[in-house]
């Protein structure tokens, strides 16, 4: 990833808090939000704020990413969501509600995710993912593996040179 020690990132759907902790080992001054829609996934990224003393780098944010506070507009560096969504219907659903949150497309779709980050995003201009799409890609991280290849730059570290 194309990311600076210093940079402010967003994590969509945290989940458990693996990712925004992860960001925080490797980026030791970047600050991150960690967001979710499911009270559980907080209390759990809370625990892992506690247990690894990250509470003045990683901040969780209980709310809808269609949802989110216009103050933080315009503030991120990275965007990051790791959806193993399905669109409803696509696969089996458990009694669960929680795990079909996290795995189907039940609060929000894939361009709700990209119209949300695109708010956040300092340059305010096209996602990654928008890019790969826009060039006729099914698959971003397809694209931004070909795009390394040929660059010899991540995508994200090309879009911080422009």
């Amino acid at each position: 990833i194309g990311c600076k020690s210093t940079d402010c990132i967003m994590d969509f759907g945290c989940g458990c808090g693996i990712i925004p902790m992860l960001f925080a080992r490797d980026f030791s001054d970047a600050k991150i939000y960690a967001l979710d829609i499911q009270d559980e996934a907080i209390e759990l990224v809370g625990r892992a704020i506690k247990e690894n003393e990250l509470k003045n780098r990683v901040t969780p944010l209980l709310c809808d990413l269609k949802q989110i506070d216009k103050s933080l507009f315009g503030k991120f560096d990275l965007v990051t969501m790791n959806p193993p969504y399905k669109r409803v219907g696509s696969g089996l659903m458990t009694d669960n509600e929680g795990l079909n949150i996290a795995r189907f497309e039940l609060k929000c779709n894939f361009d709700d995710i990209v119209k949300s980050a695109k708010k956040l995003l300092k340059t305010g201009g096209m996602t990654v993912i928008e890019v790969a799409l826009e060039a006729g890609f099914d698959d971003p991280a397809y694209f931004c593996r070909v795009f390394k290849k040929q660059t010899g730059i991540t995508a994200g570290e090309y879009l911080k040179k422009k």
